[in-house]
């Protein structure tokens, strides 16, 4: 569910909440094992989400601004273990996105930032392999049908371990 309202004079506020449902795989639940190890977790239960996010965007000429803050509450989220078992935690994701774009002519220029605070609510650790600040830029040129483009992409220490406090 969402709503947007024009104030005028470019600006825009955007509201919106919904919810989500992510069944376990069929790897998830019942990945056959190997000499390595069991890679797998029939008791996995499915995840069930909601997200609710309130934003801006105000655009002049040739540039767009955009400011997004954002709440993901998952429960049963499945993420991997130390061990790369797929188990279920209870998941608090809440941050904000700012994006720049400027599209003049043929030329598109687009940067993004995200903050996000990724936890797991029973510990206070930040998820496994979620990064809490993540950046981007992109470049892209048209010509007519055709287009060609770049993209960076960089993003903030990520930890692969259960407990994170002391290790990465």
């Amino acid at each position: 569910l969402g709503y947007g309202f024009n104030l005028g004079h470019g600006l825009r506020l955007n509201a919106s909440a919904g919810t989500g449902f992510k069944a376990p795989t069929f790897n998830d639940l019942y990945y056959p094992c190997s000499p390595w190890g069991c890679y797998n977790n029939p008791n996995l239960q499915p995840e069930k989400s909601h997200n609710f996010e309130i934003g801006t965007r105000y655009r002049q000429g040739a540039d767009t601004v955009r400011l997004v803050a954002f709440r993901n509450s998952i429960h049963n989220d499945i993420e991997l273990d130390a061990n790369y078992v797929p188990q279920n935690y209870e998941a608090l994701i809440k941050g904000f996105t700012a994006t720049w774009e400027h599209a003049a002519e043929d030329w598109r220029w687009t940067t993004s930032y995200t903050h996000q605070d990724p936890k797991d609510v029973d510990t206070g650790d930040q998820l496994n392999r979620r990064a809490k600040n993540l950046a981007s830029a992109s470049l892209e040129r048209r010509w007519g049908a055709w287009g060609l483009g770049g993209e960076f992409k960089t993003e903030g220490e990520r930890y692969d371990r259960m407990s994170n406090k002391d290790s990465n």
